[in-house]
Parts: structure tokens; C-alpha cells; sequence
């Protein structure tokens, strides 16, 4: 039991980004009892020394991760084109994407992540090497979805469908686009983010855009803070609303996408944006 927490710890630990705090753990990891919450002091005590963590002098039971990788930058040779993907809702004309870039979609049950990801499949299909990682629809679901979307699509479909449920690092194209959906580590939240950091490591001039869950109401998906440190784009769906979280790069200089919101609604098939507008924030 020890062993098994001090590696949930260190999973934990090693998907955070900037300041915790032993609070943080505790409720993350649902440490509740006063011995185990002794038994992870011991644990991050024993993470200091080995240096994985650095303890900050602010307050007590206050850390950070060591961040140690500074690898070469050859800037000089960089791709200076983006990739001109298209996006339901027109998202192009307010967020630029870059080579190497991971697009962070998370939404609450139902809202709609899927017939996002299948959309954004069929806009680019015939202009990119497509690559749609399934991990929970059947067949028939899939089949339906996308005929709904655009029954015209080839046989065979210009893009690749492929099946897998974890460890998605190991799979992603490096050089095409990669559609997770949906990234799915049941209670291990925790290790969210370094599954979307080894995402990003293993992508060259490629793109990943990676759906995970969220509460209903917030803007981030479980992992919190540690699923947005990776990405240069964070879309936030609930029923009826998609809004931009984060976004590194500006389409235009001067128009700021953040915190842009639009109202939609979805067709009966559960596969199309309909009726859809730009709302305010927080009259949604």
C-alpha cells in the first residue's frame, strides 16, 4: 500500500505545473485519514531530497516540481508556416495554429465533444493526414455519426479511424493530425498530464487535439491545472456552449480570443452545430 501511494504521489506530482500544496494532494488523491496524510508528508520529504521537488519557503507544505529539461533550440531552422486547420464556430479567424501544437478540448458528458472532433475531421480531410483515435463508439455509432456530418465521404474515407484506449503518446503521428477521444484515466487524474506531455514530446510538425472530461460548470477538465500547461489551445464545452480558455497564439494582433464564447445547439443526430451564436461571457 505504501509503494502504491508514493507512485500515485509521484504521478501526481509530476503532471503539476507551478506552485501545490499538501492541500492539493489531499484532495486530489482523496487523502482524508490524519495517517495517511503523515504518510504523505514523509513521501514528499523524501521527494525533496532526491530532488524531484523543491520545497518553497513561503509557507509550510508548499512545493514545486523540478523542471530540468533544457534542450537545444535550433530556432534558427524553424517551420515559420502554421497549419491552417479549419474548426466548427470559424475558430481559425481568432487562434493561430503552429507546427507541433496540442489543442486541449475538454468537456462535461454529453456536450458535444465527439461531433466537435468529427467535425473538424470532415472540415480537414481531404488537406491533411488524419488520424481519429476512438476509444469508446461502436462501429454503427461511428458510421451514423459521420454520415450524418457528410454522407458523401469517400470509401474509403480519407482519413484513418483507428481504435485505442490509453497510452496514446505511443501511437500519435508525429507529422499529421491526431484526434484523441478521448483520453480517459477513470481515477487517476493525476496522470493527466504527463500523458499530455508525452503527447506534445512526440509530436514534430504535427497537431494533437485531445478531448477529456470536465464537471459540468467549469472551465477545466479533471487534472485541472496540469491538463492546460501543454496547451497552446483550451476549448471548454458544456451543453450548449463552447468557450475559449486559453489561447498562446492570436489569429489577429489585436483581437484577443480569450474567454470568447458561442452559444449552439445540436441537430437530433447529436452530429451537427446548428443555430449557432456569439454570446457574452457568463450570459450563457
Amino acid at each position: 500500500m505504501e509503494k502504491l501511494t508514493q507512485i500515485a504521489v509521484e504521478e501526481w506530482v509530476k503532471g503539476t505545473t507551478g506552485q501545490f500544496s499538501l492541500r492539493n494532494i489531499y484532495s486530489e488523491l482523496g487523502i482524508l485519514s490524519a495517517e495517511s496524510k503523515s504518510h504523505i508528508r514523509v513521501i514528499m520529504h523524501r521527494l525533496t531530497e532526491e530532488g524531484i521537488v523543491v520545497a518553497l519557503g513561503k509557507r509550510d507544505g508548499l512545493y514545486r516540481l523540478v523542471d530540468d529539461e533544457a534542450p537545444e533550440e535550433h530556432w534558427q531552422n524553424a517551420n515559420k508556416m502554421s497549419v491552417p486547420l479549419r474548426f466548427p464556430f470559424e475558430l481559425e479567424k481568432f487562434v493561430r495554429i503552429l507546427p507541433k501544437s496540442l489543442i486541449i478540448l475538454a468537456g462535461s458528458s454529453g456536450a458535444g465533444k465527439t461531433a466537435l472532433l468529427y467535425n473538424i475531421v470532415v472540415l480537414n480531410m481531404y488537406d491533411f493526414e488524419m488520424h481519429l483515435f476512438n476509444s469508446e463508439m461502436g462501429l454503427m455509432q461511428i458510421q451514423e455519426r459521420f454520415n450524418a456530418i457528410d454522407p458523401n465521404i469517400p470509401h474509403p474515407a480519407p482519413f484513418h479511424m483507428r481504435s485505442r484506449q490509453e497510452n496514446f503518446a505511443d501511437v500519435i503521428e508525429p507529422n499529421a493530425v491526431n484526434l484523441v477521444d478521448y483520453l480517459d484515466l477513470d481515477s487517476e487524474v493525476y496522470k493527466i498530464g504527463k500523458e499530455l506531455k508525452d503527447i506534445l514530446h512526440n509530436l514534430r510538425d504535427g497537431v494533437a487535439i485531445v478531448a477529456i472530461q470536465k464537471p459540468p460548470g467549469r472551465d477545466l477538465g479533471y487534472g485541472a491545472g496540469y491538463s492546460v500547461k501543454s496547451a497552446s489551445l483550451y476549448l471548454s464545452m458544456d451543453a450548449g456552449k463552447l468557450k475559449i480558455v486559453k489561447a498562446r497564439e492570436r489569429a489577429i494582433g489585436d483581437v484577443d480570443p480569450l474567454n470568447k464564447t458561442w452559444g449552439f445547439h445540436l441537430d437530433n443526430n447529436g452530429a451537427n452545430f446548428i443555430d449557432i451564436w456569439e454570446v457574452e461571457q457568463n450570459t450563457i
